[in-house]
């Protein structure tokens, strides 16, 4: 009898020891932390700010992107549409589903209209979007799902001049200037 309460407590402490150590190796007991990242890519530093890196399904992410122009000529870029308007384009997309997930806006429609803005040399700029974890981009989507996410960042600027508001437009090229960094949703 005493034998078998010394084992039942052995096997007891050896199963409390595998909990904690698949608890330690998965993201269950990890505390959010509020994301600060900044980051020069060419002539601009860009400083995107998150509440938090990992987040529940149903929880808003909230990203708040700056950008400033440390070097010595302007950047005309792309500044969304006529009724959403952004700066700093951000974009949330699933890590191993790439552009097939991507979060979904907390915004009206947008019209397909392309603004226009410029950087002139020390100057910056932002705004904030809001994405839903619950679910993806598109009409009657399913909910996201959990994994790793990409949080994407880009001014999108062009060469050349600023089209005319008179002329139908298209998005002119111009070098990538943005990047990248991971963020968790969790079911």
């Amino acid at each position: 009898m005493r034998r078998k309460g010394k084992w039942m407590i052995a096997v007891g402490i050896a199963l409390f020891a595998a909990v904690l150590a698949w608890a330690g190796s998965s993201d269950v007991f990890v505390r959010p932390k509020p994301i600060h990242h900044v980051e020069r890519v060419g002539d601009l530093l860009y400083t995107i700010d998150l509440e938090q890196d990992i987040y529940e399904r149903g929880d808003m992410i909230r990203v708040r992107a700056a950008v400033q122009n440390l070097g010595e000529r302007t950047f005309n870029y792309i500044s969304g549409s006529s009724t959403c308007p952004t700066d700093v384009k951000i974009d949330i997309a699933h890590a191993k589903q790439g552009e097939k997930v991507r979060l979904g806006f907390q915004k009206h429609a947008c019209t397909t209209d392309l603004g226009f803005g410029s950087l002139a040399p020390g100057q910056s700029t932002g705004n904030e979007e809001v994405f839903s974890t619950e679910y993806i981009q598109g009409n009657d989507s399913p909910p996201a799902p959990a994994g790793l996410y990409e949080v994407k960042f880009d001014l999108h600027p062009f060469e050349g001049e600023i089209p005319s508001l008179d002329e139908p437009s298209s998005a002119p090229d111009g070098p990538p200037t943005g990047s990248s960094f991971k963020i968790r949703v969790r079911r």
